[in-house]
């Protein structure tokens, strides 16, 4: 990882790119084509101009608002001793499928570089960065997704009842099990269905939010259990400064008035513990790795 407060000098041929947006994306713009690693001293301002691009794999955080740009696994790493920069960059305005666009469709506000060197020799330890591992059966099912969601017979087989009608578990998610939790999590969430089919997930919807996964596995950022999470201002970590605070809180309203409908989880009163910033990692970085529910 580069940090924009630290050096650029010395770093390690396998490293990684973290780009962090104080924006949730669209997730369809971070992808390859919307960054630019090439051994220059200037940046580029779009896909056209990286002439030698290295290939990196992106993978995006909602929970960060981040996207993590990975060298390929098969990746000799970056040549010793040269001079790279790493770009991104707004849609063209051509037509093109490259850029950043918020969630929204507003488009990164201007490109931005980084430029540094790598190392002369490359350390003996140095190892590719990995995705986080998750313990999933021993910790985040059953401390968080089940004592959570489960909680209060909300997302829950044992559902809850209206006048003597028996509703299920809430938005037909039920995590009062692995196996249950593993049947329900894949269909389309109940208040993105519209359209003739929407009962059918969508990956790349014409709507951002249409027709959207519970969770859709390796992809967080289309996944819409982790935006009833992010949608609640009681969840993840708050601001450094107040005009950051303020920055995120904006955010998460804007988040409710256009894709999040209903209440945001758990539900602002009171039942159900808020999560903290690590919880909402650990679903984020599940769900990135395929949301494997196989326990012993």
């Amino acid at each position: 990882m580069i940090d924009p407060s630290g050096s650029t000098a010395g770093i390690v041929a396998r490293t990684s790119f973290r780009v962090t947006f104080d924006r949730f994306l669209l997730p369809t713009t971070a992808f390859r084509q919307s960054v630019c690693l090439q051994p220059s001293v200037n940046g580029v301002k779009a896909a056209k101009g990286c002439a030698n691009g290295v290939f990196l794999d992106p993978a995006y955080d909602p929970v960060l608002r981040q996207i993590v740009y990975r060298q390929a696994d098969t990746s000799a790493g970056l040549v010793p001793g040269m001079h790279y920069t790493i770009s991104v960059f707004p849609p063209p305005g051509d037509g093109t499928a490259t850029g950043i666009q918020a969630f929204d469709g507003a488009p990164l506000e201007r490109a931005a570089s980084r430029t540094f060197t790598t190392r002369d020799v490359e350390p003996a330890d140095s190892l590719p960065d990995t995705p986080p591992a998750v313990d999933f059966c021993g910790e985040l099912y059953p401390h968080v997704l089940r004592d959570t969601c489960a909680a209060n017979g909300c997302h829950t087989s044992a559902g809850a009842d209206d006048h003597g009608v028996h509703l299920g578990a809430a938005e037909g998610l039920d995590f009062s099990s692995v196996a249950r939790l593993a049947a329900t999590s894949p269909h389309v969430a109940h208040e993105t269905q519209t359209g003739e089919h929407a009962a059918q997930p969508e990956v790349s919807p014409s709507s951002f939010g249409r027709a959207m996964p519970i969770i859709d596995p390796t992809r967080p950022g289309n996944s819409y259990l982790l935006y009833k999470l992010l949608a609640n201002a009681r969840n993840g970590a708050r601001a450094s400064t107040p005009a950051l605070e303020q920055t995120r809180l904006d955010e998460i309203a804007r988040l409710r008035a256009t894709v999040v409908v209903g209440l945001p989880m758990p539900p602002e009163d009171g039942r159900g513990k808020e999560l903290l910033p690590a919880e909402l990692n650990a679903i984020s970085a599940w769900i990135a790795a395929g949301a494997p529910t196989a326990c012993p």
